[in-house]
């Protein structure tokens, strides 16, 4: 998470960046097409003449994640539309089947000329060769379908395995964990440090006993918080007696009297305790946990083990109110014509705060560091969910919102089962990294400016 603004980041045209790209790839596509079929008309894309063609294909089932950050990154990253190949001399039609595709009709071609110029047996094994070239063309069309059904599904890579000498600079392997993290990139800041942090303990104190912990700074100094936050998180787990709100608290505690600045700076927190069968998640802020596990029909799916909290969540709203804090979106002024200058919202709903005649928003409600936030009710008291391991249950991926801003619940498991369906012995690391990747290339598509990525994976079946 970066410390982009201050409450006045700016808003990226993420849907128009998409789509200048993706009308660029379609015209391209298009040309290429009319080169060679050169009789059959490529409709014009306002649909003024001939049949009109579906240009793309939107993904009705695409994700709606908002890019932001503490300070005021935002953007939309989902609604992406898929191109579907298109098959030699076939157009996309509009319809309200958005997958039908209408072929041309081979047979069609002046066959009075054929019927002067050639004997009957010649125009007989014409339209057998015609009717074979339709029956290839239209087995085609259905083995494209059925592959982009399957992939569009959670719209997952074709590219899965990652070369291992492909790895990021940052990848931290354990026995049944790995986590892969991956600096964000800032146009204006050539020196930016990533702000995300974790740590790893298997077997505590020698115990079964195993912690998997992912931290995301904001702020200023939010890469200092998050990893003053790492250092001395397992010491405060033990002098609370494995009481985790108590442990939250002493680290509250201990940022707001450190060497670095949490006035207004701090991080988000997901920290998983493992142990005897039993998972125990506690969350503070918009990093998530996420739990792959099998159904009995043998496919997989995601569970959430962690709720963002955000602002306008209403019990989160509530006690930010109740405590004198300020809730909105960011304004900005829209000249309109007609109406003169009209005040719009932009980007997601924000804490707001005072600090130095500067006036500043954080967009999730609860966090560690941002002591002067905490004020206004902001709190560093993190949610604790419990859940019994059985049977069912594969692994479990923790992320920031570098991952979960454009990479949904349902697209990491997947991608992460990918790995773990082909061998009892995967690995952690390559499924931490493929996810990070996948989300970096969203991200690319989306933004001059991309969020640090960290992605922690963890074996829960056919642990070592």
């Amino acid at each position: 998470m970066s410390p982009r603004g201050r409450g006045n980041g700016r808003d990226t045209g993420d849907h128009h960046l998409v789509n200048n790209e993706s009308q660029s790839q379609l015209q391209q596509a298009n040309n290429s097409y009319h080169k060679e079929l050169a009789p059959i008309m490529v409709p014009k894309r306002n649909g003024r003449a001939g049949n009109r063609a579906a240009y793309r294909r939107r993904n009705n089932n695409g994700t709606n994640n908002s890019n932001h950050d503490g300070h005021g990154y935002h953007g939309n990253a989902g609604g992406h539309g898929s191109e579907l190949p298109m098959l030699k001399g076939a157009v996309l039609s509009e319809s309200n089947d958005n997958n039908s595709i209408s072929l041309p009709s081979i047979a069609s071609t002046n066959s009075h000329q054929i019927i002067s110029n050639n004997s009957q047996a010649q125009m007989r094994r014409q339209q057998q060769q015609q009717q074979q070239q339709q029956q290839a063309a239209m087995q085609q069309h259905h083995l494209h379908m059925q592959q982009q059904q399957q992939q569009q599904q959670f719209n997952i890579p074709n590219n899965y395995n990652v070369p291992r000498e492909a790895l990021p600079a940052y990848t931290d392997e354990h026995t049944n964990a790995a986590v892969t993290s991956l600096k964000g990139l800032k146009p204006n800041n050539p020196n930016w440090v990533n702000q995300d942090n974790n740590f790893i303990i298997e077997r505590f104190d020698g115990k079964d006993l195993h912690f998997y912990c992912v931290l995301d700074g904001h702020g200023e100094h939010g890469h200092h918080i998050s990893r003053k936050a790492a250092q001395n998180f397992p010491q405060h787990i033990r002098s609370s007696n494995f009481d985790m709100k108590k442990a939250f608290n002493i680290v509250q505690n201990d940022l707001n009297n450190c060497e670095y600045d949490a006035r207004c700076s701090g991080a988000t927190c997901v920290l998983a305790v493992l142990t005897a069968g039993r998972l125990s998640v506690s969350n503070c802020g918009d990093s998530r946990a996420v739990l792959g596990r099998r159904n009995p029909n043998g496919t997989i799916s995601a569970h959430a083990l962690t709720i963002d909290h955000k602002p306008d969540k209403p019990d989160e709203r509530k006690r930010i109110l109740s405590c004198g804090g300020h809730l909105g979106c960011r304004q900005v002024l829209v000249n309109q014509p007609g109406r003169g200058p009209v005040s719009m919202p932009v980007g997601p709903c924000r804490v707001w705060y005072q600090h130095r005649g500067e006036t500043l928003g954080l967009a999730m409600s609860r966090s560690l560091g941002d002591s002067i936030a905490h004020k206004s009710g902001v709190s560093a008291e993190p949610e604790i969910l419990d859940h019994s391991i059985d049977e069912y249950d594969e692994f479990m991926i923790i992320a920031t919102d570098g991952v979960w801003d454009v990479v949904d619940n349902n697209q990491a498991v997947q991608m992460v089962n990918n790995f773990a369906s082909k061998s009892s012995q995967w690995n952690a690391a390559e499924a931490a990294t493929c996810v990070c990747k996948f989300a970096r290339s969203r991200w690319e598509k989306l933004s001059p400016m991309i969020d640090d990525i960290t992605c922690l994976v963890v074996k829960i079946r056919g642990r070592s």
